[in-house]
């Protein structure tokens, strides 16, 4: 009877699922001067977090050369992963500094889908200087509300530019017109903003949005503007941020944990109830 006992316990402690830890996944790009279009490139991930990371997929987004995306599978707490792919430029490309980005997309334990964006850059010949600088102002979301996260450009020349801004963020939130073209002139500050909305963020989590801004004269010249736009529990009845999946998964766990106790309670109650009484009637 004992070990019948114990094997119930162990079935229903091991059918609990898994709690949710920390996964916090750090990319980094070195890639040097590429002569005539063509040189490599080496990507590092490092999951710093406490829970390993599942069905890790990284993949370059570049407007300047193609690559196949890379599958890493698992990525377990402090074991690095690192690959060094090769780099050819499209054709017709002004010597220079060029933004790109990375997308690292993954789940965590409970089959939650994740995904972050990490800055590229790549010289093309030579490394150029960009007179362009800005700042996000922070952004907060409550719940799946949209709202307008504001960047303010500053052109440091003494000459006007063209520049073309890309915003870029994770595939967990929704940015409306994602690029655009400003016309700044000489040491002039200009402000902007995009329509940014929470799509499956969940509550507490921040998410890295960069801004791509590029310009060209003789040379090719380009800065990323980093930004942080975090979610915040619904409030006044507004739309919560969690997505349904993990709705359905928190009252899940809940019940799940509440028919655990019951059933281990109950167990206990039949198994020492039943020696006990054993007990008295030998008495």
């Amino acid at each position: 009877m004992r070990r019948i006992v114990l094997t119930i316990l162990l079935c229903l402690l091991l059918s609990y699922p898994a709690l949710a830890g920390t996964i916090s996944i750090t990319t980094t790009a070195k890639s040097s001067v590429l002569k005539g279009g063509e040189g490599n490139m080496t990507l590092k991930i490092l999951n710093s977090g406490d829970e390993a990371a599942y069905n890790v997929d990284l993949s370059i987004q570049s407007q300047i050369f193609e690559t196949d995306s890379i599958e890493v599978g698992l990525l377990k707490p402090n074991i690095p992963f690192e690959e060094t792919l090769d780099v050819e430029l499209k054709g017709g490309l002004l010597t220079g500094t060029y933004s790109e980005y990375l997308l690292i997309k993954y789940q965590d334990a409970n089959g939650y889908q994740f995904s972050a964006v990490s800055p590229l850059v790549l010289n093309n010949e030579r490394v150029t200087e960009s007179k362009i600088s800005g700042k996000f102002d922070p952004l907060t979301l409550e719940g799946r509300d949209e709202k307008s996260m504001f960047l303010e450009i500053t052109n440091n020349d003494e000459l006007p530019h063209e520049i073309k801004v890309r915003l870029v963020a994770s595939n967990d939130l929704s940015v409306k017109g994602q690029e655009k073209t400003l016309l700044i002139g000489p040491k002039e500050t200009k402000k902007t903003s995009f329509r940014i909305s929470n799509l499956s963020g969940l509550d507490g989590s921040r998410y890295v949005v960069l801004a791509l801004v590029e310009y060209e004269d003789s040379f090719h010249h380009s800065t990323i503007i980093n930004g942080v736009a975090e979610i915040k529990e619904a409030s006044n009845g507004g739309k919560s941020s969690v997505s349904g999946l993990a709705t359905l998964a928190t009252y899940s766990s809940a019940i799940i944990a509440i028919v655990l106790a019951v059933s281990v309670l109950a167990i206990l109650y039949y198994f020492f109830g039943k020696h006990i009484k054993a007990k008295s009637e030998k008495k």
